[in-house]
């Protein structure tokens, strides 16, 4: 099918919220290459979009790793900081209320609480 690959990092890419030229920017792929590939008016070659698939990939991944939150990818350098983390084992997310952030610190340091322990 013409532009299927095209069109799956298209749906990709605002499944994540992730704009065109920050995709372009984190990814090194131009925006005009993107426009006219998202705009179904000329193909990417393999190698630029296998660079957009697994871009697209580790962003999904770190939105996963945060959810519940909201990630804006606006900043591709710091975005690109957390991926390098996110690869090199160092991104800590924790997301909770006062007391499961106090439980999940003293399971953490090795500490069982009664809120750890039930």
């Amino acid at each position: 099918m013409a532009f299927e690959i095209e069109n799956e990092i298209k749906q990709k890419a605002a499944s994540i919220e992730v704009s065109l030229n920050f995709l372009s920017a984190l990814s090194g792929v131009s925006s005009t290459k993107l426009s006219t590939a998202f705009n179904n008016a000329r193909r990417l070659s393999w190698e630029d979009a296998k660079t957009l698939q697994a871009v697209l990939s580790e962003l999904a991944s770190l939105v996963e790793a945060c959810r519940p939150l909201q990630l804006r990818f606006s900043n591709p350098e710091l975005v690109r900081g957390w991926l390098e983390a996110k690869r090199n084992g160092d991104l800590f997310v924790a997301v909770g209320l006062n007391h499961e952030a106090e439980a999940g610190a003293a399971v953490l340091a090795g500490k069982a609480t009664e809120s750890s322990t039930d």
